[in-house]
Formats: structure tokens, sequence, C-alpha cells
């Protein structure tokens, strides 16, 4: 997760530098376990301990998930750049910013992910594009 988090910081920070820029990094945390009991091959014991868990909170549908994260795939441009680069999850019907372990914003350790990544991916165009950036 931290390794996610801080490629998004480095992304935001790349295109944030472009005049006019369109593209929003957003960190979102579902605070529970989300179940999908539509998949015919988990056992019966398993569906029912997921229920129990479910009715404790601990457990939420997909389509709850989906409901609480609408909000992002449906807010305006202007809206999405605001929240560009924040981590936040959904709690008590809003969305809030979560505190941030501080090697997420050390460039150092974000350079060395960046190259990482790159040396990872082996793609030429990939590499190209990245340098560009």
């Amino acid at each position: 997760m931290l390794a996610k988090r801080m490629f998004l910081v480095k992304l935001n920070d790349l295109y944030i530098e472009h005049e006019g820029s369109k593209v929003s990094f957003i960190g979102f945390e579902i605070s529970k376990t989300v179940w999908s009991n539509q998949i015919n091959i988990i056992p019966v014991s398993m569906k029912t301990m997921a229920t129990v868990m479910k009715f404790f909170g601990t457990f939420i549908t997909i389509e709850e998930c989906g409901k609480i994260m609408a909000p992002l795939f449906t807010e305006s441009q202007a809206e999405s750049l605001k929240r560009s680069g924040k981590f936040i999850t959904w709690k008590k019907n809003k969305f809030i910013d979560l505190a941030e372990d501080k090697i997420v914003f050390d460039n150092e350790m974000q350079e060395r992910l960046w190259k990482i990544s790159l040396e990872l991916c082996g793609d030429e165009k990939t590499i190209q594009i990245a340098n560009g950036l």
C-alpha cells in the first residue's frame, strides 16, 4: 500500500506541473472488507460466516462499495482536481483525508521507486514517456 501511495504522489507531482492538466490522482481507502456473495464457488460455510460478519458491520457488499465510490466518478473535473494527490476515505457520510506516513513524501524514495518500476517494466516506449515527464 505504501508503494502505491508513493507512486500516486509521484504521478500527481509530475502532472500538476503541466499547465492545464486534466489528470487527477486520488488514493481511496475502503474502510471495511468488501464481500461478494455473487461468486458461486464460495463454500456455504464461508457465505454464512460473511453474512454474520456483515450483520456486525465488518463486511460490506460490492454494491455498497460502489455507492461510496460513485461520487468520485461523477464529481466535476474542478472538484476532482482539488482532491488530486490526496489520500481519502469515506466516514460519517463524507470524504475525509487520511493521515500520511512521512516516507510517502520522501523525494529520494519516490525516485528509487520510479526507477525500479521503469526497470521492471522494461518497455522502451514507457521509459521514453517517463523521461519526457
